[in-house]
């Protein structure tokens, strides 16, 4: 089912099927559209989770810093502000799991605004379907990276820790914060030294059904991990990258598990 802000969605709303419910979570909602933020609010709704919706980049910010949404969705094609800068903000202070929603959304604008700390993207008009299964996924993602008990805590890779528990590598050199999906992917990487793990597979494996090849989603994130890595003071080349195949850990830098 396709949502646009026209007049035809009201009278459809009250016929569509229930969607299974996803949990009981609090969906903060930036979108400057009237129509869309009300349609969005009432989809929301019917697949069990709780609306906040906003039209300014402050009154998230304040909701967040006292914890009070689950994950955000993000129209970074607000009239006067910046999605994505308001996502640049949020990373500052919260790991919390971003959706993109946009009609702008090429590859460029996915990139950058991956870049800038989104996990996931999805393009206007929206598909209800698949704006509940992307949500479903990086919810799934976001569950994964807690640390459970008798857990490996991290690994030791050359001189820089890199822990499972905050999400960070550190070393006498500097320190770095990483992302769910960004700590899911280098403990991947991190589980199998040397060996080239497959772009597409892997991509699935992050984003489900929903992905789509076009946008290299996993290679935006691959980059800021990279980056990140160099802050904390990882080897250069730490990550390597098979073209035409996908990433891999390079197998010469010494690798130890932290119980």
């Amino acid at each position: 089912m396709n949502l646009e802000p026209d007049s035809h969605n009201h009278s459809r709303a009250a016929a569509e099927p229930k969607l299974p419910l996803v949990g009981a979570l609090t969906v903060g909602l930036i979108e400057d559209e009237s129509s869309v933020r009300a349609v969005l609010c009432r989809y929301l709704v019917a697949a069990g989770m709780k609306p906040a919706p906003f039209t300014r980049s402050h009154q998230v910010l304040e909701q967040i810093a006292v914890n009070r949404l689950d994950m955000l969705l993000v129209d970074i094609g607000l009239d006067d502000e910046n999605g994505i800068d308001l996502i640049r903000q949020v990373r500052l202070i919260s790991t919390l799991p971003i959706i993109i929603i946009s009609g702008y959304c090429n590859s460029a604008t996915v990139a950058e605004g991956l870049n800038a700390g989104a996990d996931d993207y999805q393009r206007k008009p929206i598909a209800f379907d698949e704006l509940a299964a992307r949500i479903s996924s990086v919810l799934r993602r976001h569950e994964s990276s807690k640390p459970v008990e008798n857990a490996i805590k991290g690994y030791r890779v050359g001189h820089v820790d890199i822990d499972f528990r905050t999400r960070s590598a550190r070393s006498d050199l500097g320190k770095s914060d990483f992302t769910e999906l960004e700590m899911q992917i280098l403990t991947r990487l991190l589980q199998t030294p040397g060996k080239t793990l497959c772009r597409n597979a892997l991509s699935r494996e992050l984003f489900g059904k929903s992905w789509d090849p076009g946008t290299r989603a996993l290679d935006v994130h691959m980059t800021r991990i990279r980056k990140k890595l160099s802050i904390a003071g990882a080897p250069d080349k730490l990550i390597m990258t098979q073209r035409n195949k996908g990433y891999a850990l390079h197998p010469i830098v010494e690798i130890v598990r932290k119980s």
